[in-house]
Order: structure tokens, then sequence, then C-alpha cells
């Protein structure tokens, strides 16, 4: 058996509410639309009722997805630059893999050979970047 506090409880009875609003929303407007061309097939195209209700129909779901494919704006990506130096004395004294200064210089001599051997990017001196996107979301 689930135990569920309160406020999770609360949570998923507030997003379900909403999107059974948003369902309802969906189906209403689907029928004032397939109202309004019933009676338009009906009265001014004089068509039979078994033919306005299909047509109406059909048209009302296929105004409906025009509606919601035209209104989609284009994704937007917010980009973060992340730039990291990290301290390597603290980090490698709290992994105890360095615990005495004369260890500490034996990796500072050993990490400055490499950089000398002409590689651009050494991380014991300029750290690490990165990028990362996100799209931006819109709150409901």
């Amino acid at each position: 058996m689930a135990v569920y506090s309160l406020t999770e409880h609360a949570t998923l009875h507030f997003t379900l509410n909403q999107y059974m609003s948003a369902v309802a929303k969906i189906i209403l407007r689907l029928l004032i639309a397939a109202a309004i061309l019933y009676l338009e097939f009906v009265y001014v195209a004089e068509l039979s009722v078994r033919q306005s209700v299909v047509l109406a129909m059909l048209f009302a779901f296929l105004l409906n997805g025009a509606i919601h494919a035209a209104t989609k704006p284009p994704l937007k990506f917010k980009l973060y630059w992340i730039k990291i130096f990290p301290k390597w004395h603290e980090i490698l004294t709290d992994f105890k893999l360095v615990n005495t200064p004369e260890a500490w210089k034996v990796v500072q001599d050993s990490s400055g050979s490499a950089s000398r051997h002409g590689s651009q990017f050494f991380m014991m001196d300029s750290g690490f970047q990165f990028f990362d996107h996100h799209p931006k979301r819109k709150k409901l």
C-alpha cells in the first residue's frame, strides 16, 4: 500500500484539475464551432441534417487542429556557459590522495611537465568549460 502525504495528494489533485479543465475547454470549443458550422450548413448551404452534422464535426476538428498548429511559438533556447576552476589541492587532500606538502609538489611538477609538452589545454592550469542549453518553458 502506497503512502502519500497531504501535499503530494493536493499537488496531484491540483494538476488533475488543471488537466481536466484544459480538456473541458477543448471539448467546449469544438462543440461551439461544430454548432455554428452546423447552423451555417443547414440554413445557409441548405444541406440535409446528416450532411450538416458530418461536415460540421469534420470542419470543427480541422479548424481546431489548424488553430493549435498556428499558435505554437518558435522554440527559444537559453544558453548557459559554465567554466569550472577546481581547487585541486583541496580536492586531492579531501580524498586523501595527497597527504603531505611534498606529495602536492610532486603532483604540481608532473602536471607542469604535461603542459610544457605542447598541449594547448591543460585542466590543472585553465580548468574546464562547457555549454548547456535548455528550451524556455512557458508556465501554465
